[in-house]
């Protein structure tokens, strides 16, 4: 390893093509942004397309799990050779390269400790994702690099397609009760769509003139509304504010504000009103009650009779994470390194009628605090403060705010729902992620991939 760092090092560096034809997308470019793409348009459905079942015993291999895997074999000199090169000489990714391997080691401790315990082979390895999928941070650093221009293609085209996409599953996508053929287990045809914060915030950071763009920011502001996700509404409140501040432009942020109300207003007037199977229609009266029940459900309750409902998802989530945070602390073992993959996080509260094989506990903190303990969770946030600090470096290079406010959304996002333990919302966050970082490495390359200080 010694000999082979001394030769990366002793590379000069060149500058990197820049390919921007549809034809020089292939293969990693189309297949990896299809799959970003497919991911957050119908959500756990397009994360069940994969390999079926080869044992009861065996968990499903996915197309997430394909790609990446190929990627780390085929193209090793810009994925994990040159994360190894950040490990032992400083480069731009040195502290993005001891985030991503510390956070696999410890993954791999928590996994082990889980089969000793054990637990579910299955369970263990659908949890030990979690501490891989970061390492799509360096297959969007490299298409980033080779393709300056794809994120603001990539975040048009998902606009387009999550906005006319959103639409229909709200007007009535949502209410086709068919199973996908073939899945181990059930999951509707229909996904519901995850890329409209991702389209709202994108749209506004990296283009110049949104008026071009008003149509699809329209039709995702409404599905923002509409889908009545409240862990975007938490996203989009935090990442929002954060480009405002980074780059001083007020008056948009106040006119994105000034749609999201119109919208809903619009809708509240006319009373707008979809039915849902779920018995939680789609409306302004809705979202509004879905806005409050978390706070004064008595409130709530004057907009929607699904005032109760909304109030119990918000419920049963603090139940389960007050109990996590207590089965935590009981003693110095749990603390410091959890309960190891494969435990059953749902034995640590009451959580009445919920899924007992549920994994996780719809907020990132606390799956990494009851699988892998205090030192699970600093592990974690030492990776993303490492990836936070390459998006600044990208923003002061590039000028371009989208980086970190983007971050900000998908931590946002996590605390509330099941987001980076989850392929249809991690992987692409990190493809995403490493794209908009590619300005703090881009203009220089050798051999193996290393970035060499500029």
């Amino acid at each position: 390893m010694a000999t082979r760092t001394a030769r990366i090092a002793s590379k000069p560096a060149v500058a990197v093509p820049v390919a921007t034809g549809v034809g020089q997308l292939w293969p990693w470019g189309l297949l990896t942004c299809g799959m970003a793409l497919g991911y957050l348009l119908f959500g756990r459905t397009f994360a069940y397309f994969g390999l079926p079942m080869v044992s009861a015993q065996l968990p499903p291999i996915f197309i997430g799990e394909i790609v990446l895997l190929s990627f780390l074999f085929l193209k090793p000199e810009v994925s994990w050779y040159r994360a190894l090169d950040g490990l032992v000489r400083p480069t731009t990714l040195s502290g993005v390269s001891w985030g991503l391997y510390l956070v696999a080691a410890y993954g791999l401790f928590t996994a082990i400790r889980g089969v000793f315990a054990g637990y579910p082979t299955t369970a263990i390895a659908q949890e030990l994702v979690f501490n891989v999928y970061p390492f799509y941070v360096l297959v969007g650093l490299w298409l980033g690099e080779q393709h300056p221009d794809l994120l603001s293609r990539f975040i048009r085209l998902l606009a387009w397609a999550n906005g006319i996409y959103g639409i229909l599953y709200i007007g009535f996508l949502n209410g086709i009760v068919a199973s996908l053929p073939g899945a181990p287990i059930d999951i509707r045809l229909f996904g519901k769509p995850w890329g409209q914060a991702i389209a709202v915030l994108g749209l506004l950071a990296l283009d110049k003139n949104l008026r071009k763009n008003w149509i699809p920011f329209t039709l995702n502001a409404a599905v923002v509304l509409g889908s009545q996700t409240r862990a975007h509404w938490a996203g989009l409140l935090l990442a929002l504010p954060l480009w405002g501040l980074m780059t001083r432009r007020f008056g948009k942020l106040v006119i994105v504000a000034g749609s999201f109300i119109v919208l809903l207003l619009i809708g509240y007037v006319t009373d707008f009103t979809v039915p849902s199977v779920t018995g939680v229609n789609y409306s302004a009266r809705d979202i509004l009650a879905g806005a409050v029940a978390p706070f004064d459900e008595q409130l709530a309750a004057q907009y929607s009779e699904s005032a109760r409902h909304f109030a119990g998802t918000v419920d049963w989530r603090k139940d389960w994470w007050q109990g996590i945070w207590d089965e935590s602390t009981q003693d110095l073992t749990t603390f410091a390194v959890g309960h190891g993959y494969g435990f059953q996080l749902t034995s640590t509260a009451d959580l009445g009628s919920s899924d007992p094989s549920l994994r996780t506990p719809h907020n990132v903190f606390f799956f990494a605090l009851g699988y892998g303990g205090w030192l699970g969770v600093l592990t974690y946030a030492f990776l993303l403060i490492a990836l936070a600090r390459l998006l600044w470096r990208a923003y002061k290079r590039s000028g371009q705010a989208f980086g970190v406010p983007f971050l900000a959304l998908c931590v946002g996002i996590a605390c509330f729902t099941n987001f980076m333990e989850t392929p249809f919302a991690a992987i692409p966050c990190y493809v995403i992620a490493g794209m908009a970082a590619a300005p703090a490495l881009r203009g220089y390359r050798d051999r193996l991939g290393a970035a060499p200080e500029a």
